[in-house]
């Protein structure tokens, strides 16, 4: 390697000079565009992953709250009766909490 440093004027010139042409200018940005997309894939591999397998859970329902749940039925929709049941996709429908107001 010679003794020269490399500077940021003699590189920006190399690649100025490299780019004479619309299709080498965007071939090279696109390369850029691929590289940084990659590069934030690598460094965030993770957080990806693991947002991932976070979307393919299944929703649960709170049965702690499902007096909560119903009160707030009952006021709002003025309902005689509410009835909440959670559904299994595998073995199917149980209830867990009925409500009745008179």
């Amino acid at each position: 390697m010679s003794d020269e440093k490399l500077n940021a004027n003699t590189t920006l010139d190399k690649v100025l000079g490299y780019v004479d042409s619309p299709f080498k200018l965007f071939s090279l940005l696109l390369m850029a565009v691929v590289a940084f997309v990659g590069y934030f894939l690598w460094q965030n591999q993770e957080f990806m992953r693991d947002a991932y397998k976070e979307s393919k859970k299944l929703p649960e329902i709170n049965t702690a709250r499902a007096d909560e749940a119903s009160a707030m039925l009952f006021k709002q929709t003025s309902a005689t009766v509410v009835a909440i049941f959670k559904v299994q996709l595998a073995g199917g429908l149980q209830g867990i909490h009925q409500g009745w107001q008179g």
